[in-house]
């Protein structure tokens, strides 16, 4: 690598990627056996068809009128919304019945069927496995689980290493090199003056609201410090991901820079010119450097679940 290509900045004490391994105890997961029959059960409400009903049952949907009123009001028997004494006593009647309301909203009222709905859910088969680009009802179940503990293993994994990784790096010490972490700061603030000009915000009178729900946070202050803490441990996980680069013989180019402007154009919503301008190589390189890190830790504590099955 160039040197201008290189983080100059160190790390008290000098962590590696070693330090951050996910301790073996800790790299367990649960997967519930039961998702894939509720992601089944969930195709099969998708696919359900509404019917009329003779008699009311538990679960129909059925519409009432309260003291011959003629406004209609939509029940789903079994909720308890009427009461469980009054929805228990619907069970068995037909439209056109009518029963006294033991509890509120109608206490003491008369109400009556109007029309009684049914949901009919069908039954999950192999054509429907085919339709979602499965081969059979077997098939579907049995790969399903195995992508969903798959799923289950790369989250777990991903929440592991980012605790295991932030937590340490944040206990470390940092030893800037020259006006690097300055430089990321000023870069990480011009993209924050960016956001609020691609949205018509003004910092200096822009409403607590709209910054919570722009950035998280309540006051400009607030963001200031939420940046300057975002940068200064992105660049002590930059120093150890620019080992792992190290260590891989990676580089990173002209090439990978402009995809990186791309990328980070679309994660902020903006044109990349805008990205550009406040968005330096070595700014670059410290994304790409954590984006690494991060990989790198993933795939090892993987591994390492696998041996603890």
């Amino acid at each position: 690598m160039e040197e201008k290509m290189i983080i100059q900045s160190y790390l008290i004490p000098d962590l590696s990627i070693e330090n951050l391994d996910v301790p073996k105890e800790l790299a367990e997961y649960r997967f519930d056996e039961g998702s894939v029959k509720r992601e089944v059960e969930e195709i099969r409400l998708k696919n359900a068809t509404i019917e009329a009903g003779e008699a009311v049952e538990a679960g129909d949907f059925i519409e009432i009128k309260v003291n011959g009123n003629s406004q209609r009001f939509p029940v789903t028997v079994g909720l308890g919304l009427l009461g469980k004494k009054t929805e228990q006593s619907f069970l068995g009647l037909r439209v056109g019945d009518t029963v006294i309301a033991m509890e509120q909203p109608f206490l003491g009222k008369e109400v009556a069927i109007c029309a009684i709905k049914r949901r009919i859910l069908p039954e999950f088969s192999d054509q429907m496995a085919i339709e979602l680009g499965y081969q059979s009802v077997i098939d579907y179940q049995e790969r399903r689980c195995e992508e969903m503990r798959s799923q289950v293993k790369r989250d777990c994994a991903r929440t592991l290493v980012q605790q295991e990784c932030l937590g340490k790096a944040n206990r470390a010490t940092l030893v800037p090199c020259g006006t690097e972490l300055d430089d990321l700061i000023r870069d990480y603030q011009g993209i924050n003056a960016e956001l609020f000009r691609s949205r018509n915000m003004d910092p200096a009178s822009v409403a607590p609201d709209e910054l919570e729900q722009a950035f998280g946070i309540r006051t400009v202050a607030d963001l200031n410090k939420k940046t300057a803490d975002s940068a200064a441990l992105n660049l002590k996980l930059a120093i150890i991901g620019q080992k792992v680069a190290m260590e891989r013989g990676l580089a990173f180019g002209e090439a990978e820079y402009e995809q990186k402007i791309c990328t980070l154009a679309k994660k902020y919503l903006m044109n990349e010119e805008s990205v550009r301008k406040n968005t330096s190589f070595k700014t670059a390189l410290v994304e790409e450097y954590v984006k690494l890190l991060f990989s790198e830790q993933i795939a090892r504590t993987e591994a390492i679940m696998r041996e603890v099955e």
